[in-house]
């Protein structure tokens, strides 16, 4: 995974010219950005529980999969210090990146979201990079505004993770 996790490292600092074009209606929607970004890390981190646990699925494995939402090397990195494996992370993350840069924006049009800020952060929280390099290609607000996602759901799923994997232990009496 070191070769993808190397290759990502200098496309995720490109994506920061947009972000930075697009300060002024960030600047003025920053609390409804972060609520929503909020909202997405601990629905994503939520449903990744729910369904291995329902599926009887390895602690271990449930730990690498609930951070399939946010980049890499990121993911890689709060998944080992959870207790997961940082390689079926780095899988599970490239396969959900593929799969909203495909079918994200479709979705998107089928649920009514047409709002270029609405569509990238949706697109940015939920398939990280690669959904954000199709964010880009359909637009600079929708590439700036999925940049910006992907990072806030980063630093936020750092920092929700273990506390919501802690109340899950405690909650089954595993550590």
């Amino acid at each position: 995974t070191w070769i993808i996790n190397w290759l990502l490292k200098p496309a995720v600092v490109a994506l920061a010219l947009p972000l930075y074009q697009q300060m002024i209606h960030i600047k003025a929607k920053i609390k409804p950005i972060m609520i929503c970004c909020s909202i997405s890390v601990v629905i994503s981190i939520l449903t990744s529980m729910l369904i291995c646990r329902t599926m009887g699925i390895d602690e271990e494995i449930t730990r690498s999969i609930a951070t399939r939402s946010i980049t890499t090397p990121l993911a890689m990195s709060v998944s080992e210090s959870l207790g997961g494996i940082p390689s079926i992370a780095a899988a599970v993350v490239i396969m959900v990146g593929i799969s909203g840069a495909v079918v994200g924006f479709p979705l998107l049009k089928i649920f009514g979201v047409t709002d270029p800020q609405a569509q990238g952060l949706a697109i940015g929280a939920c398939s990280h990079a690669i959904g954000t390099a199709a964010a880009t290609e359909r637009g600079t607000t929708q590439g700036a505004f999925s940049s910006l996602a992907l990072v806030v759901c980063g630093i936020l799923t750092s920092l929700i993770a273990p506390v919501m994997f802690a109340i899950y232990g405690m909650i089954l009496g595993i550590n």
